[in-house]
Parts: structure tokens; sequence; C-alpha cells
């Protein structure tokens, strides 16, 4: 180490450098270090360096700012030196952060500017010591009380905070005198002098290094190695990773690099997500907008967040070495193998996402060849992610009746003249309430308040809100039938989420709270919405290429954007299998997406996609189920999402050519066909909209089409056995078909399975005493029925059900004997809280169905501890709302009872309520019973799994003819 001294003004003439006053607080805060520590500091040539930390504010007027200010002039100096250029000259190096440095050269005085010259250096970090010099004309003026240079950082909260190191800072007279040139430097300029290709590969061997920063963050180490894994794939070598500088030769340099910053196309020089692959020399910046401050965890998992310089690598991975991800994981990757590669001599290739969010949910997989974290960097690299975060905007304010159980006004008033103050599908709150709007929007700022960098926030009603609605007199003004029942409470949610809006606003500029456009509020309101509301758009999207879904989504879109929402959506890519009957149907539809998202890229600013969760069986996984079902489709989303304007027929061609190999005539004709298929999806009966086990089976995919594809993939499984990786996957296609294939035989042999209508005779007997206990006795004399089966007649049913039917001739009574399928498992109870007209069939239950022969019915569901829910359903209600069929509560006596293993209940129920059907004098019910069974295998399972099983089955609980006929004596 070198004498401990610091000459500020060491080439200053005699006059300056005798006046010359020491930085503040600098010789003297070094020399008390203990000597080890001296040894550890880091300096340019001379002990010590001046150290700006930017975790250590020290503004007097507490802003976040750190500085320090070397005095080169005084008062009693200053005459020698006016009007004349003083320069000061000094080292700088970045240590840490990213926010920039500023120089000053300030003349203070009463007469004087008080500053007169500035300048910002953003060097890298890049372990390099750079040069920086700053010049000032010092004023011929009286007044002047000293002449100094302050360096400070503006502190941004980085993470890392921000280090700079100041050595050799020294001044003297002269410098700026006269004309002088400002350095300036242009990458279409640079690049006049680029005619030749620079080469990158010759002969299959990388000619590349890959620069990164010498201590590079997370999203610009994470690109700089996926470059070199796919070079490793595309030459069997792998380029260095270099921090800092690079070795002679061709480069490629990724991220906040010292050439990216002299080109200024470095990270923060961009908006997030935008990116960049520049060639300059015999260099290639590869650069984008990033979350500053992202990890690699966040990296690895779908966190919404900008990763441009990640995407800028990918892009340039697909453009120069033909990489593609087709499908998750290491034989999901396309990587031809690269002979000889050059660089074009003007390469500028840059973008922007075409959507600002890209995100999906249920991404994880089951499958033992896919990793979460395989999913994840898949997901990554068909450009998941974006500068806005996830639009979703979820049901709300869950902990209200804990919180506010004391204020039960400001809970939606329910028909039975009680306050909703439960969290039975979701809360529900009296919109027009004052107060309500006012807790809302505190929840909400307080949660902005405690989450700086969040975005959104939801205030969205829960669940079922047609039938939860507050009746109030207030809110009941609100309602617009006349808009349908897809709008009848859109007035009355987009006012209460403009009024919460409006209040947050005042405390959080910047900030969006969010809603969906969902359920009875899915159609936009009669007023315009506030410019901080995000307005989530639910899309139903089937089959997406039809003019049908096409029509139908523009008219929405449209009707949207003149309320002057921002606009998200929410594609519900599940919807082709959630239902039951339909499980483990695919959905091939890769070209139809570009013609449904050229429509809306100009309105929607993102897109969330719900991937089905829901297996072949029907179970509820809470994963990505069935995943090559979703495939070449949610990659063509992924590429839509990221370039609207992307060659789908292109991309296409490469997943047959090149990802197939020698299976692409089949796997061609096979995607050609089944994307044909799904256009013919959805049916309709009556006039109305029928998707069903029914249309799937038998017109959608029929039994020879089904037979065919299958005969088509057996055949390319042949073909491409021994030839890894066409092997393997072909055999993930007709895996995941397989089960296709089985679901298509089942229900074919349904389809010809000859439905017998069970027929009994109801003599009177006395009635049972109504106490839950199904004492022998009384029902000694009652028909007696089980042998329940699955709702579609196929299912094999593990938990026994028994009924038990009598009558008197004023009621009906039904006794049922629930068994568990084991009385070891866990077995989901509706929640104690919920009342009438809960939503029962969400666990353990009993349902009965009575009906008439054109289909209208009455529907009791009784569940353990007492509950019942009752509906009258007729034609002239629709299928789901149950605002119009629940208010039907007719005088039934009932009572449950527990007694393990099982759970029994009786019920009496008035005939003269039910649908008691005559013909010549003579009476008769058609009625079937179905059980709602829940329950867990192992404890640790996420998911309770339903068994819904049915007496008379064949069609499902609506499916009146199936029902059996019980004639009254």
């Amino acid at each position: 180490m070198k004498k401990n001294a610091f000459l500020l003004l060491a080439v200053l003439p005699p006059l300056l450098a005798a006046g010359a006053v020491l930085p503040k607080e600098f010789r003297q805060g070094f020399a008390k270090l203990p000597s080890d520590l001296q040894e550890q500091e880091v300096f340019y040539s001379v002990a010590p360096s001046c150290r700006l930390d930017a975790s250590k504010p020290n503004s007097p007027d507490g802003r976040a700012i750190v500085s320090r200010s070397f005095y080169i002039l005084y008062k009693n100096q200053l005459a020698p030196y006016l009007g004349k250029n003083i320069t000061a000259r000094m080292k700088v190096r970045r240590m840490a952060g990213t926010d920039p440095l500023s120089l000053s050269f300030r003349v203070l005085g009463d007469k004087a500017p008080v500053c007169v010259n500035s300048i910002t250096l953003n060097y890298p970090v890049d372990g390099v010591w750079h040069d920086a010099e700053i010049s000032c004309l010092i004023p011929n003026v009286e007044g002047i009380d000293n002449v100094n240079v302050q360096a400070g950082i503006y502190c941004t909260g980085t993470t890392p905070p921000t280090v700079w190191l100041l050595d050799e800072i020294r001044a003297e007279e002269g410098g700026g005198e006269g004309m002088r040139e400002i350095p300036g430097e242009s990458i279409g300029v640079a690049q006049l002098h680029d005619r030749e290709p620079l080469p990158l590969v010759k002969d299959g061997r990388p000619l590349f290094s890959i620069v990164v920063a010498e201590s590079p963050n997370d999203v610009a180490l994470f690109a700089a190695e996926e470059i070199q894994e796919h070079a490793f794939l595309a030459t069997g070598t792998r380029p260095p990773i270099l921090r800092g500088a690079k070795r002679p030769g061709p480069a490629i340099w990724v991220g906040d690099t010292s050439l990216s910053r002299r080109y200024d196309c470095h990270p923060a020089m961009f908006s997030p997500d935008a990116w960049c692959n520049i060639r300059v020399g015999e260099d290639v910046i590869i650069s984008g907008g990033d979350q500053p401050h992202a990890r690699r965890k966040g990296i690895l998992s779908r966190a919404v967040m900008p990763l441009g310089t990640l995407f800028a690598a990918y892009e340039f991975l697909e453009r120069h070495f033909g990489a593609r991800w087709f499908w998750p994981g290491e034989n999901g990757t396309l990587a031809p193998p690269v002979r000889d590669l050059a660089i074009r001599p003007r390469l500028y290739d840059c973008g922007k996402p075409t959507y600002s969010c890209r995100t999906h949910f249920f991404e994880h997989s089951l499958d033992k060849d896919l990793p979460n974290d395989v999913i994840y960097r898949w997901h990554r690299r068909i450009r998941s992610g974006g500068a806005d975060p996830s639009p979703i905007g979820m049901h709300s304010f869950q902990d209200w009746p804990q919180k506010h159980a004391d204020q039960p006004e400001l809970f939606a008033l329910q028909s039975n003249g009680e306050r909703k103050v439960n969290g039975l599908e979701g809360i529900h709150l009296c919109l027009t309430n004052p107060k309500t709007i006012e807790l809302s929007a505190r929840d909400i700022i307080e949660f902005f308040q405690a989450h700086p960098s969040a975005k959104f926030r939801p205030a969205m009603p829960g669940d079922s809100n047609t039938l939860y609605f507050c009746r109030c007199e207030n809110c009941a003004r609100t309602a617009t039938p006349e808009k349908g029942p897809d709008g009848i409470h859109s007035n009355a949610v987009w006012a209460y989420v403009n009024a919460v809006a409006r209040l947050v606003a005042k405390e959080c500029p910047g900030k969006y709270v969010k809603c969906c456009a969902y359920s009875d509020y899915r159609l936009p309101p009669d007023f315009p919405i506030e410019p901080n509301v995000a307005v989530t758009l639910c899309l139903n999207p089937s089959p997406q290429g039809s003019n049908r879904c096409k029509e139908g989504w523009q008219s929405q879109i449209q009707a949207w954007a003149k309320t002057g929402a921002v606009l998200y959506a929410w594609e519900y890519w599940d919807v082709n299998r959630i239902k039951y009957g339909t499980y483990g149907t695919p959905a091939v539809y890769a070209r139809q997406l570009q013609e449904l998202y050229m429509l809306d890229c100009a309105y929607v600013r993102g897109r969330a996609l719900e991937l089905p969760c829901y297996d072949y069986q029907g179970k509820d996984v809470r994963s990505w189920a069935d995943w090559p079902l979703d495939l070449p489709t949610l990659y063509i989303a992924g590429k839509l999402m990221w370039n609207v304007s992307t060659d789908v027929d292109g991309e296409l061609e490469r997943y047959f050519r090149d990802f197939f190999g020698p299976a692409e005539p089949e796997i061609r004709e096979f995607h050609t066909a089944m994307e044909e298929a799904w256009l013919h999806s959805v049916w309709t009966v009556a006039g109305e909209q029928v998707k069903s086990h029914e249309t799937s089976w038998t017109h959608t995919y029929p039994p020879d089409f089904v037979d065919r594809m299958m005969a088509l993939l057996r055949r390319v499984a042949d073909k491409t056995r021994g030839q890894q990786p066409y092997e393997w996957r072909v055999g993930k296609l007709l895996e995941a078909y397989a089960r296709v294939e089985h679901n298509s035989r089942v229900f074919r042999s349904l389809a010809a399975k000859k439905i017998t209508i069970p027929s009994f005779t109801l003599p009177r007997t006395p009635a049972p005493v109504i106490d839950g206990q199904v004492n022998p006795q009384e029902w000694q004399d009652a028909v007696r029925i089980d042998g329940f089966g699955g709702l579609l007649g196929h299912e094999q049913v593990q938990a026994r059900t028994e009924l038990l039917l009598k009558q008197d001739g004023q009621n009906l009574y039904v006794a049922a004997v629930a068994h568990p399928i084991d009385p070891k498992r866990e077995i989901k109870f509706v929640n104690q809280e919920w009342g009438r007209d809960a939503f029962l069939w969400k666990g353990e239950s009993v349902e009965l169905l009575f009906a008439a022969p054109n289909g209208d019915r009455d529907q009791f569901i009784i569940a353990p501890e007492n509950k019942l829910f009752d509906a009258r359903w007729t034609s002239d209600i629709a299928k789901f709302d149950f605002a119009k069929a629940c208010p039907w509560n007719p005088p039934v006596e009932f009572a449950t009872s527990a007694c393990a293993p099982e759970w029994t209940m009786e019920i009496a129920i008035p005939l003269k309520v039910i649908r008691v059907n005559q013909v010549d004098g003579r009476r008769w019910l058609l009625a079937n019973f179905c059980r709602n069974h829940y329950s867990k295998s192992n404890p640790d399972d996420r998911q309770f799994q339903p068994e819904h099983s049915l007496w008379s089955s064949g069609g499902g609980t609506d499916n009146v003819k199936v029902y059996g006929r019980f004639e009254l004596e």
C-alpha cells in the first residue's frame, strides 16, 4: 500500500495548491480504520478512496441521497482564478447496484450560480476504474464563498444498494476552453463499418465467448447459461461465460455490461420486456428491460415479471440457432445441430411483446418426467411473464365475516331477511352502503401501503352473485333485468368498484383496483369506468376460431372499450374437459388462436390462461392434467401473446417436420384432423347450447374418428421405435390419447346400453317419526332401493347408499343411510355456518329429485347437521339461475343423524307441494336420487375427490327420461 495520503490538488499551481482544502471527513475517516481493514479497502493507486454507499443516505433534509463535497477554492483563494476554467479529474468505479453517479461543479455564494455544470456517470459493475472529469468557468463576480465538486447518488432502493468509489481526485487550472466535443456513440453509425458476416460457429466449433458483468444480476446470468446450454446442444461444446471483459474474438454480451452501457442499450434504458439483439463489430449485444432485482427463484416460477434480457436471449437462440421449445423438458426441446453460423453485417433486431401480461396457472404437472422446475423453465422459454402482474381479479375480502361481524349492515341482505355474514360461496356485501365502499377502499389502500411494489388489488363480489346479491331497497334499485342474466347486476357491481377506485386513487396513484367481468356483471355498465380500474374479461372461447366465438368476443370487447376500461383477458382453457362426462376430451386449435388474438390485441393488455386441472377420470389434481392434449396449442399461444404476428404455419411446419422427424406425415394428418374436429365441438338443442358427453363422444369425436386417430398414432409409434427423441415424443402423445380412446370406448358402450326405467308402487302406510334415526320398525313397510351407479351409468361406485320411501296420502317420507367408501377416510362435510339453500352438493349430501314429464323439477338436498337446499326448476328458469329457483321453500320436516361409520336422514314432504303427476285418475311420482360423497384417501391430499352416484343413471340428474316411476296408492 502506498503512503497514507490523499493529494486532492497535487497537480495544481502552487497558489491553488497552497489553499487547498481536503475532502470533508475523508482522510480522517480512513485513518480511523484498523490497519487490517485499511488493507481491505479498494482504491485505485493511493489510499484512501472515497466510498459512496446508497444504503446510508446522508442528506440533512431526509431525502434519499448520499453525497460528498470536495472543496477546491475558498473565498480568500479566488482572486487569481476569477474568469478562468478549473477542471476536476478522478477515477470512478461502480461496486454494486444500478443508481448512476452524479457530479456537480458548484460555485456557491450570494451572487453566484448554485450549480454551473453537472454530469451523470452510469458505468456497469465491471471491475474497471473509469476516468471522469468535469470543468467549470469561475464567474468574475463578487460574493463567491467557495468552489467545490459534489459527488452524489440519488438512492432508488435497488438491491443490492448502489456503491461507487472515487479515487485520485485532483483539480487543475485550465480545461474546458473553447469548443469541446461531447463524445457520442451510435450503434447505427457503428454498424456502417460491419460489412462482412460475423462467424460464431465454424465447422461445428463455437468461436464466441459469452460476457456478463463482473457481478451480473440473476437475469443476465440465467440468460447467459441458456445461451451456453443451447450452444452445447447445437455443437457439443460449451462456450465460456466470462465476467467483466472478453477474450479476443467474437463475443455475445448479455445484460448490463460495459458494451451495452457504451451504446445505452443496457436494461435500465428499456421499457419492461422490450428487448434487442444487436451486432457491433465482432460483438453481439443481448439486452432488455428486466425486473431490476429478480432472483433465480422468481425466474423459475410462475411469477409475472419483465425479463427482457432473458427473452432477448431466447429470440437470439430461435432466430440464429433454430431452437424451439414445443413441449416442456429436454425431450421437448428442438435444438438442431449447427455446423456453421454467421451473423449478418447489420443485425438490429428489437421488439416489445404484444401483451404486457402472459401467464398461466395449474401449470404444474404430476408427470414424473416433468418436475416443476422443468415446467417453469419451459413457460419462460415460451415467454411467460410480463410488465404487468396477473390481472385476474379474484373474489375479495375473505376476512370480513370475522373482522366486521358486529356490522351486519355491511353484508348482503338475503331473501329470508338475514344478512349474509359468512363465507358461503365467497363474501357478498351491500354494495350501495357508503361504509362498505369506505372500508373496502381502506383495505386496498392498506395493502398497497404494505406492498408498495404491487400494482393490482381486487374488489370483486363472491361467487354466485345472482343468488346472494343484496336485496336491500337501494341495491334492488340498481338491477337492470333488461340487460339479461349477464348484466342484471352490472350497474351495481361496477358502480361499487368505481367508488372504491376513486378513494384508492387519492392515496395510491398509479395503483389499480381489479375485478372480473363475470357472472351477472359480465356486461359493461351504463357509465364510464374509472381509469384506475382493471377489468378482466372472462373468455370461454369454444371453439376459438368459429364465427360464433369471434363475433361474441369482439362484441364484448368493443362494448367494454367504450367505457374507457383498462382491459385484460382470462381464458378458460379447461372448459373443454371440465364438465362431467367430457373429462379427457382433447382440444387442438393452434391455428384458430391467431384469429382470436388479432381481434383483441389493440384492446386487451394481458392474458391469463387457466389450464385444465381435471384428469381423464374426472379427478381434480390441481395441476395441469393430461398435458400433451394441450400441445402444441399452448406453445403457439405463448408465441402469439409475445408476438401476435407470429408465423403460425411456419412454427407448425417445424413442429411436424423437425420435432417429429420420421413421423412428420402422420403427425401432420393427425393434428389437422384434430383441429378440424374441434370446430364441431359445440351443439345446440332447441336453441340452447349443449356440450355434454353425448356431443363430445358422439358428434365431435365419434368412435370411427377416434379409432382412425389412434391407428395413426400407433403406426407412428412403430415407425419411430428406437429413434430418440422421436420415440419418446410419440410415446407421450400415445399415452395421453390412449386415455381419450378409453373414454371414447366407455361412452360408445354407454350409448349402446339399453336403459331400464325402474317402477314401484308406494302403498299407504303409517307415518314414521322424523328424527333422523331411521328406526327399522318404522320403515319396515317402506320400498327399499339401492344399487346406485355413476351419473352417466358407466362409473364404478364405492360409497353405498340406501333409500327408503313410503307415503300416507298426505306426505311422502324418504329416509337415507349413507355409507362411506372407507371409515378411515376423511370426509368433506358442508360448512356448519351455511344456512338454507346453501350449495350443499359441494359436500357430503343426498339429493331427491321429482319431475314432470316436460322436464320441470323439484330438488331437495339434505346434508348432515340438518342442512337443507330446495329449489323449483321450470322451463322459464335458466339452468343455473338459483336466484329464481331457490326462493321456493316448501314446508318440509327433516332431520339428520350421524351414527358412524354412516350418517342417516329422514324427511317428510307434503305431496301437495311437489310434482305429483296424474294420468287416468292414477297418481305417480317421477323421481331420481343422487349421493354426493367427497373423501380423501390420503390425509396429505390437497383436494377431496368427489364421487357422485345416481340411483337411476344414464344421463345425469337433469335427464328426466331415466327417472324412476313411483305410483301412489
